[in-house]
């Protein structure tokens, strides 16, 4: 595809992320119970549910490229990069055009709740995407819950935001579906 995508405001973003969450907790409360892992979840999360949720654009799990090239950012957790790009960074799900590097909807990266790494590696990633080189119009942190409840909170910003700075957590759950 050669012709950029319009921006979709952040109030239709929002309403995106969450009907394909929804979906996919109803869906898949099964992988809940099994208690399976994060890129399990996020991988079935983006193929299954936002994939429809957010065409025309691609949405792909672990995409690491940035054009034809590896994508990078600077981590400051990381220490001091070799690299003049910054680290090697791969975002667990993002919603981009394929082949334009910067044609960049939304990054998402994702967290099981008891995760003993903490979040903060993950928000430094979020605030990485939303500037240059990456360019992502708005980024998400993702929290699974942990238990065999279906359940995922989530941050969603954009950019000119700071995803270092938590915001308040909107929680989504498969709880209304059961009768």
């Amino acid at each position: 595809m050669n012709q950029k995508l319009p921006i979709p405001p952040l109030k239709a973003v929002r309403l995106q992320l969450e009907k394909g969450i929804d979906s996919f907790l109803h869906g898949e409360a099964k992988l809940f119970e099994a208690l399976i892992g994060e890129r399990a979840l996020t991988g079935t999360l983006a193929l299954l549910y936002l994939r429809d949720m957010f065409a025309p654009w691609d949405v792909d799990p672990e995409y690491d490229r940035f054009g034809d090239v590896r994508k990078r950012s600077p981590i400051e957790s990381r220490g001091e990069s070799k690299n003049l790009r910054g680290h090697l960074v791969t975002p667990d799900i993002i919603v981009h055009q394929k082949l334009h590097p910067t044609y960049n909807l939304l990054a998402i990266e994702a967290k099981s709740e008891d995760d003993p790494r903490g979040d903060v590696e993950d928000r430094e990633k979020l605030a990485s995407y939303l500037v240059k080189p990456l360019c992502y119009e708005y980024a998400a942190l993702l929290i699974f819950s942990a238990t065999k409840e279906p359940a995922c909170g989530y941050e969603l910003f954009q950019r000119g935001e700071d995803p270092k700075t938590p915001k308040q957590s909107i929680k989504r759950t498969a709880s209304r579906y059961q009768a």
